[in-house]
């Protein structure tokens, strides 16, 4: 599956992107950002088996900007029943640019196509960035809970508060 925007080429993931998936993840673990999401694997081995699982589930879409074989970031889904969790990561030199809300919107259009409607959206209310995004997608926040993925050097979790966001078109 291909689709375009005005900038970018939203495709399937392959297997075969593993490596450019893997600086996606590199870069990500070493942001401010990375203790509100679960650790992702930078290793070889683990990269191309996280990209290969995220592959054959047919709901990652890898991102270009037109004209680029380099990978800017992707967009995903999780299914839970009837409703699809949205997710995405996008390598911090292309952050800033609008290009998550010009993937995110093409993909969420294409899968209302699908007759899908119903969606959730997960994220740190500490990330700004991603709380704006999710606004200007129509996002509607639900819920906020405390939430960790990562213990200090105490062995203490790092709470943040996580909030749920939800959407029907």
């Amino acid at each position: 599956m291909e689709l375009y925007t005005k900038r970018l080429l939203l495709r399937s993931l392959r297997p075969e992107d593993w490596r450019q998936v893997q600086c996606l993840f590199q870069d990500f673990s070493d942001s401010s950002l990375a203790i509100y999401d679960a650790p992702l694997p930078c290793d070889d081995a683990g990269s191309e088996a996280l990209t290969r699982v995220f592959a054959e589930s047919g709901l990652f879409f890898s991102v270009f900007e037109k004209g680029s074989d380099t990978m800017a970031g992707y967009v995903c889904f999780h299914r839970e029943e009837s409703v699809y969790d949205l997710g995405y990561l996008f390598h911090r030199n292309f952050q800033g640019k609008g290009y998550a809300l010009e993937a995110c919107n093409e993909l969420l259009d294409y899968m209302e196509q699908q007759g899908i409607c119903h969606f959730s959206a997960h994220t740190a209310m500490e990330n700004a960035a991603s709380f704006r995004l999710l606004n200007r997608l129509g996002f509607e926040l639900r819920s906020i809970r405390p939430h960790a993925f990562h213990a200090d050097e105490n062995g203490e979790p790092i709470l943040f508060h996580s909030g749920k966001f939800l959407l029907e078109l």
